[in-house]
């Protein structure tokens, strides 16, 4: 009974250390198409240039998604900062599209802090990326692993020509990702359990 009780306890403990659970999540809402935004919206701040939130069809249906190229090609991050303890591992996902422009706008997206950037992607032509993918649409993800305990916003920055449509984003989500260790040792839990069994 004690070997029970003991393997429930260490089964419980790496459950919760191998369960993914949200940091942050926006699918930017609700609410009445804004052009050429500047300032604060919803939990982003605009730090350049400025943006759009327009309530898209298709995949970015229901509401709102953030065109990243208001009339100029604009700069957001999270008003918060998060919390990332070392050597853990967390994904940054978000739902791209691309504007119906052909011009070569491009995004960076990732995570900062006034260190600088601390990891981060990079998609140079949209147009070209989507096309590869024969989509109109496409989920993206960014890893980061930080070497320290330390605290971020998420960024996403439009490049290219300044042109009224550029990268749309929407469904921005951030999880830490389950350690490699905790899986194998849950599997191996599992077994023990079956063995026990017989």
């Amino acid at each position: 009974m004690r070997k029970i009780l003991v393997t429930f306890a260490l089964f419980s403990l790496l459950i919760s250390n191998a369960s993914a659970g949200l940091i942050f999540q926006d699918d930017f809402g609700s609410g009445n198409n804004r052009a050429n935004i500047t300032g604060n919206f919803g939990n982003w701040s605009v730090v350049s240039g400025n943006v759009d939130l327009w309530n898209f069809t298709g995949a970015f249906a229901p509401g709102y998604a953030v065109d990243m190229s208001g009339n100029q090609v604009g700069s957001i991050q999270t008003q918060e900062m998060f919390s990332f303890a070392a050597n853990a591992t967390y994904s940054l996902s978000f739902l791209l599209g691309n504007n119906q422009h052909t011009q070569d706008n491009g995004l960076i997206y990732g995570f900062r802090n006034s260190a600088g950037v601390l990891a981060s992607g990079t998609i140079s032509n949209l147009k070209s990326y989507l096309t590869s993918l024969n989509t109109s649409s496409s989920v993206v993800t960014l890893y980061f692993t930080p070497d320290s305990d330390l605290e971020a916003s998420i960024f996403f920055t439009s490049t290219g020509p300044n042109d009224f449509g550029g990268a749309i984003i929407d469904n921005v989500k951030v999880v830490p990702e389950p350690s490699t260790l905790a899986i194998l040792a849950l599997g191996l839990i599992g077994l023990g359990a079956r063995r026990f069994k017989k």
